[in-house]
């Protein structure tokens, strides 16, 4: 049986295609969907993907508010572009904006899958912060009650589209 690996969900279509390229260059295992409703049920998504992209550079992210309703059990939750407003208001979103560093994000996903310490709980809580959080199995987390360790990751860049 394959590893669990990440879910790219292409809200917006093209970005969700590059990314699914990056991480399939990377040699991490990948799936890609439009729709995050293809891979219902959502109850045993983290048992698939423990990680999910959303690939949405619009106003809207379908799957982040998903994500922020609890729908989504016990995932980690990467978006890449989105300028949604509860998704920018959601401490414990992984937020990557655009354009994204190839490098740091396969970094990023790569720690997400398989963390140091062995457990797959990291939250970013600010921009430009991350810590230790408990797991998240859809119910709503106290401010204040996470502990850890601070990370500063750097912007991440991806260009997409035609150069000269």
């Amino acid at each position: 049986m394959e590893s669990p690996g990440v879910l790219v969900v292409g809200e917006t279509p093209s970005l969700g295609r590059s990314i699914t390229d990056l991480l399939e260059s990377g040699d991490v295992p990948v799936q890609y969907v439009i729709e995050l409703a293809h891979e219902m049920p959502f109850s045993d998504l983290a048992s698939r993907f423990p990680v999910v992209v959303a690939a949405c550079n619009g106003l809207y992210c379908t799957t982040a508010r998903r994500w922020t309703r609890g729908e989504l059990p016990n995932v980690e939750l990467v978006v890449v572009g989105s300028r949604d407003p509860v998704v920018l208001s959601d401490g414990a979103v992984h937020r990557v904006p655009l354009p994204l560093l190839p490098a740091q994000f396969l970094r990023l996903i790569r720690e997400l899958l398989d963390p140091p310490n062995g457990s797959r709980v990291l939250r970013r809580v600010e921009r430009g912060t991350t810590e230790r959080a408990p797991k998240r199995g859809g119910a709503n987390r106290a401010p204040g009650s996470e502990r850890g360790v601070r990370v500063n990751p750097a912007p991440l860049t991806l260009q997409i589209g035609h150069h000269p």
